[in-house]
């Protein structure tokens, strides 16, 4: 654009020589006429040089879809600067004659086919700017390395971010966790403290009643009576039961004992329980062995199971009675397993309906069960099954040891067995030589 500029100047500068030149005398004029026709000649090819420059300018706005203000700009001013010079063309055309010729010289051909829009907008700026170059554009890899570089940059700020979010996380979570485990702890701590107070209460309750210091054992236990604790209220009740340090009344201690018991203490169940069968009501007593059993009480199974087997209360039946039983035994009810292994020791020849059919080893097996916990009936019976044995000249079934007999009943007399002391005088008179065992004689528990 510095060339058009300086050309249009040159072109100007040519014209006001033209100019100065027709002022000269007659006597030049044919030598003036040639110098302004090589004159006129030289600038129509500085203006086809112009048209043609402005051509291709134009031609860069029109293809292009960003256009440059700055070069519309000097465009416009080319054309201005080029109408400037054609009108001083025809000037000096009208006030030269030529060689000869009065018909002004033709005017150069114009070489403009895309005229700037008459209604363009030409933003007027500094003619002094320079158009600048446009940058050129970046290379592939720099800008694959720069989207790497971007992507890598942004990978790393969410991996810090993520890793600031999960210890702050992680320190709310230890925080909330630390505030549970202390809140647990001090539920425990409470907890134990109050267990222990209770603990304390329950010893003071007991020992002074067993004391007979009954003021201090009513005090100690009223604390927890009033805590709604069972074993407080169930010594308060025996002692208006038993009129100690209270005024006797029993209607009271009943009453007591039925509140507790249908809130679940079992002592108390079985309290009622037991004093109902004493007094052969064996209705209330099933019912109240049936709430023990309902809470897994090992002592209202086998009471159940003692009713079912003899038809107190209810219709006799041995397989109720062989299932309450075998409940209690398998948690370790000594008296319970003793009533199995006689099942097993007699078989369901006699006990009509019992699942358990004749079976000295079953028995034996039940008996120790219940022998290891000095329940001399089992020991006893352990012996009577040593003394008959089951079985025949094969020596298939228990076999007989009258000898093993008379060491289970000796052990089941120092337990307190009456019935074993019978039964050892016989077999120890079979031992001794009387070949007749006296069967008959024989006292089964």
């Amino acid at each position: 654009m510095k060339i058009i500029r300086k050309s249009l100047l040159n072109l100007i500068y040519i014209l006001f020589i033209l100019i100065l030149s027709l002022s000269c005398s007659n006597n030049e004029a044919v030598e003036d006429d040639k110098k302004s026709m090589n004159g006129l000649t030289n600038a129509q090819l500085e203006i086809n040089e112009l048209n043609q420059q402005i051509k291709t300018l134009q031609n860069q706005i029109i293809n292009k879809e960003k256009k440059e203000k700055a070069t519309e700009f000097l465009l416009q001013q080319a054309n201005q600067d080029l109408r400037s010079a054609k009108n001083t063309i025809i000037e000096l055309s009208k006030n030269n004659p030529g060689n000869n010729n009065d018909s002004a010289p033709p005017l150069p051909p114009d070489t403009n086919t895309n005229p700037i829009p008459k209604n363009t907008t030409v933003l007027k700026t500094d003619p002094s700017s320079i158009i600048e170059k446009i940058t050129p554009a970046p290379k592939i890899s720099d800008v694959i390395t720069k989207i790497k570089a971007d992507a890598k940059a942004k990978e790393e700020a969410d991996a810090k971010a993520k890793e600031e979010a999960d210890a702050k996380a992680k320190e709310e979570a230890d925080a909330k966790a630390k505030e549970e485990a202390d809140a647990k702890a001090k539920e425990e701590a409470d907890a134990k403290a109050e267990l222990e107070k209770t603990n304390t209460l329950i010893a003071d309750c007991k020992n002074n009643y067993n004391l007979a210091n009954y003021a201090e054992a009513l005090s100690k236990c009223m604390e927890l009576a009033n805590d709604n604790n069972n074993y407080g209220n169930r010594i308060i009740a025996l002692m208006y039961l038993n009129g100690y340090g209270v005024i006797q009344n029993i209607s009271k201690s009943n009453e007591i004992f039925f509140n507790i018991a249908n809130l679940g203490d079992t002592w108390s169940i079985k309290y009622l329980a037991d004093k109902a069968e004493k007094n052969n009501d064996y209705v209330n007593a099933i019912k109240w062995y049936e709430m023990g059993y309902s809470l897994n009480d090992l002592h209202s199974a086998y009471n159940l199971g003692i009713l079912h087997y003899k038809g107190l209360g209810v219709e006799q039946d041995f397989k109720k009675s062989f299932s309450f039983f075998k409940y209690a035994a398998d948690k370790g009810h000594s008296d319970s397993q003793f009533y199995i292994g006689r099942y097993y020791h007699i078989g369901n020849g006699a006990y009509f309906g019992s699942p358990a059919s004749k079976s000295f080893f079953e028995a034996l097996k039940w008996y120790e069960l219940s022998s290891v916990q000095n329940n001399h009936k089992a020991q006893n019976n352990i012996g009577i099954l040593y003394y008959l044995g089951d079985g025949d000249s094969t020596f298939k079934g228990f076999k007989t040891d009258v000898k093993k007999s008379l060491d289970w009943f000796n052990i089941a007399i120092n337990n307190g067995s009456e019935s074993a002391k019978k039964n050892a005088e016989l077999a120890q008179s079979n031992l001794y030589g009387r070949e007749d065992k006296r069967l008959s004689e024989i006292i089964l528990d």
